[in-house]
């Protein structure tokens, strides 16, 4: 019985494991049957699948084997003893001590009692198998992940004050430190934008906030308390995490997604209150997604889910907002529409903000600080425009091909190689989709005259094999037209982008009727359908 059922134990050990891993392939080939189609991967992806189902058509068939060979083997056990009491009972009778019909009546008896105890063994694979799902709930409850939140502290107030002290971090089979000595301090109220090139550390400066990595060494505190120290149930309170990763909402609708966020205050059994309910309508109002509320999670867009998430995360009613990549998945629309609603929370709640942010435009628009990681370290903090120095994001980066301007954000790749075809007159942001027009096309050129201050220039330096520039609010030196000329008469085409030139920009005008009068060939990029052609 004990060898039975130890081997019951293991076969539903591994057919459960097995229809678990089943299940998370399933899911998993669901969400990439897009890429799969894309990729002509269907074979590949059947095949995969198939092995996994007679892998777990194989552990099926091992439990259903040992189940049926217990039973038979009880079965006969049984008989065997039915076959034993009657031979008991005929010897008694024969000796005597008992009457021939006592036979019947003591085989009966046996039989009842037979079948009672029978009844019970055939229940063991059952319980075996309830035993097994218990089990299964159990690894998940007594997992090392499951805060042990014995002798910690209660928060009672918070002001959403941060300091990191000497704060250390790597992943395993990584030598190399992704934090290494961090210090920083955030005040209460502030919005802090983490910056950086992928895999410089900003998630993990995020997760090491909301304790959901160890540090190998360092202090985090909130309000002077190390959070190490804090239980969870009072810290989600306090502060609010959305990370990157995306909810599965299975069949939860929005509304159900929103209210989860009420359940840091709804105790063990997450009922929800009459409160409850009007904090989760209130949020959901608040960030303009109370018209979807009965939708389900899962089949709205990217947009809408990222302002459910951040309804949810304001239901918390928290002081600290920890957000990872919020814009991750959002088009310019709901980029703009999303912060514009997190920056008007931080006004009127006075929320303190954390997050990474890949668009550098935006972090620059919505933090009162930006904090820069470089892969070791902090490697500049402060406000936007002592962050966003000339060269200083090409350093950080890295940038080797094309090129980034702190001053407008622009953002262009490397210019044509080559000596200049086209002369280009332009100015007052007139050339910079020609610019872009002509790097497309593989053409070098060169442009001028422009000022340094001019709309045209960032985009100009950054393409153009030459600018003839001037210094700004200065007089055009008369060498900067006569360079100009010499590089437009080494241009077999000139295109002007301007109709009107204004009264101080006789420079210009100059160099058209040069152009007309070494017979270059002359094309006008004015006119809106030009403009839209570019």
């Amino acid at each position: 019985m004990v060898t039975f059922r130890n081997i019951m134990k293991k076969r539903n050990t591994e057919f459960r494991k097995e229809m678990e891993e089943t299940s998370a392939r399933v899911m998993e080939m669901v969400e990439l049957v897009p890429v799969t189609r894309a990729h002509a991967l269907e074979d590949e992806e059947v095949s995969k699948m198939s092995g996994q189902l007679f892998a777990v058509a194989e552990k099926g068939y091992k439990l259903d084997l040992i189940q049926a060979l217990f039973g038979s083997v009880g079965w006969a056990v049984f008989q065997i003893f039915q076959v034993i009491c009657l031979a008991f009972t005929g010897y008694l009778a024969i000796g005597g001590k008992i009457q021939a019909g006592d036979i019947t009546l003591y085989q009966s008896y046996f039989a009842t009692v037979v079948n009672q105890v029978s009844s019970i063994v055939t229940l063991l694979p059952t319980i075996a198998k309830g035993i097994e799902s218990v089990n299964s709930i159990g690894e998940v409850l007594l997992s090392e992940d499951i805060e042990n939140n014995e002798g910690k502290e209660k928060l009672e107030q918070v002001t959403g004050t941060f300091d990191f002290e000497d704060v250390c971090f790597h992943y395993k089979n990584n030598e190399h430190n992704v934090l290494n000595h961090l210090n920083l301090h955030v005040k209460a109220g502030e919005t802090i934008a983490l910056v950086g090139e992928s895999g410089a550390g900003k998630s993990t400066i995020l997760k090491s906030i909301a304790r959901q990595l160890s540090l190998i060494a360092g202090t985090v505190r909130l309000d002077g308390e190390d959070m190490k120290s804090l239980t969870g149930a009072e810290l989600s309170k306090k502060m609010a995490v959305v990370m990157t990763k995306r909810l599965r909402g299975e069949l939860m609708t929005c509304e159900d997604v929103v209210a989860t966020g009420r359940y840091p205050y709804t105790g063990r059994f997450g009922v929800l209150r009459a409160e409850d309910h009007a904090a989760v309508q209130n949020a959901m109002e608040l960030v303009q997604v109370a018209e979807i509320g009965d939708s389900l999670f899962d089949r709205i867009s990217d947009g809408q889910r990222q302002r459910v998430m951040l309804a949810r995360a304001i239901c918390q009613e928290p002081e600290i907002l920890i957000l990872d990549e919020p814009t991750s998945y959002l088009d310019v629309r709901h980029k703009l529409e999303f912060l514009s609603i997190l920056q008007k929370l931080c006004r009127e709640r006075e929320l303190t903000v954390i997050l990474s942010l890949h668009e550098l435009e935006l972090a620059e628009k919505i933090s009162d600080r930006i904090l820069c990681v470089n892969g070791r370290a902090v490697d500049r903090i402060g406000t936007p425009e002592e962050v966003m120095t000339a060269g200083y994001i090409t350093e950080l980066y890295g940038i080797r091909m094309g090129s980034y301007d702190e001053g407008s954000s622009d953002m262009e790749l490397a210019a044509p190689e080559g000596t200049p075809q086209v002369f280009v007159i332009a100015g007052a942001g007139s050339g910079r989709k020609i610019y872009r027009r002509l790097q497309r096309a593989g053409i070098p050129f060169v442009t001028g005259i422009l000022y340094e201050n001019d709309l045209d220039y960032p985009v100009a330096k950054a393409l153009a094999a030459e600018v003839i520039a001037e210094h700004p609010f200065e007089p055009v030196a008369q060498e900067k037209i006569q360079a100009a000329k010499k590089q437009l008469e080494k241009c077999n085409r000139v295109i002007c982008c301007r109709e009107n030139f204004g009264s101080l920009e006789t420079y210009q005008r100059e160099l058209l009727e040069y152009a007309e009068q070494l017979g270059k060939r002359i094309e006008k990029s004015e006119s809106p359908e030009q403009q839209r052609g570019c």
